[in-house]
């Protein structure tokens, strides 16, 4: 088995954030934190605004992320969210991500049959939600902008997932419960890769959940990133419908440690 060093591993992943196909989904997505792993284990926060399509392709060649996370939250300032900043960082609204993760031998199809009761747990209740499939061992259920009506009262936004919590645990529903009522936490980011799997965090439409099946990227074996064959090809093909916003301007990004 060929082992390749760090900086081998951090080159492939640069190379298919090259060509990768990437996505936010609106304007409102400027208010997003951003932070990522690089593969010596470093936490980076991004300090910008990450508010096109190119900022972000910018930002992930430039640092070839193990993982890359996105807030739940919308902030006043994104680019001063940390532990010491939470009066100046003031959270606007969130994202409703429920986690969904499941260890073993058939996690994945033990992951799809309870993502589907999540789904169609808010659908009863008139909500649209989104899928995608983590990266990892399961799938996120996301409502966008869920509690945008109580714009900047975190009590009550805080409030909302609670009793969308107890609702859930009621119901007998497998979900992560401090992930939910956390307002201040990150998820990752769609379209990017999870580097310690090597599958791509992507949307999964809830009719074909039962066919799926995760999509390595790349892994420390690969000679180069899977984007030589068909897999840019048909990620293209699939996201042309989802919004693009796309700039030339660069992005400015300040590196820290763990714990900042």
């Amino acid at each position: 088995m060929k082992v390749v060093s760090e900086h081998e591993f951090e080159e492939k992943i640069r190379e298919y954030y090259r060509h990768a196909p990437l996505y936010l989904p609106n304007a409102n997505f400027r208010w997003k934190h951003y932070r990522v792993v690089l593969c010596d284990g470093t936490f980076v926060k991004i300090k910008d605004r990450i508010t096109d399509i190119q900022k972000l392709r910018n930002m992930l060649v430039m640092y070839a992320p193990y993982k890359c996370y996105t807030s739940v939250a919308y902030f006043l300032n994104p680019t001063i969210v940390g532990r010491q900043d939470r009066d100046m960082a003031r959270v606007l609204w969130t994202d409703l991500v429920v986690d969904i993760d499941f260890e073993g031998d058939d996690w994945l199809e033990r992951a799809k049959q309870e993502t589907k009761k999540v789904y169609a747990f808010f659908t009863d209740r008139g909500f649209a939600p989104e899928i995608l499939f983590s990266g990892s061992k399961g799938f996120h259920v996301r409502i966008m902008e869920w509690d945008k009506k109580y714009a900047q009262q975190e009590e009550k936004m805080l409030n909302l997932r609670k009793q969308i919590k107890d609702e859930m645990v009621f119901a007998g529903l497998n979900i992560d419960e401090p992930v939910l009522v956390d307002l201040r936490r990150i998820t990752k980011t769609p379209l990017t890769i999870d580097g310690s799997s090597g599958y791509l965090c992507e949307f999964v439409d809830i009719d074909k959940i039962d066919e799926f099946q995760p999509k390595k990227i790349i892994d420390a074996e690969m000679e180069r990133p899977l984007y030589l064959t068909k897999v840019i090809e048909n990620l293209n093909d699939r996201y042309e419908g989802r919004k693009e916003m796309r700039s030339e301007t660069p992005c400015r990004i300040v590196k820290g440690k763990v714990g900042d």
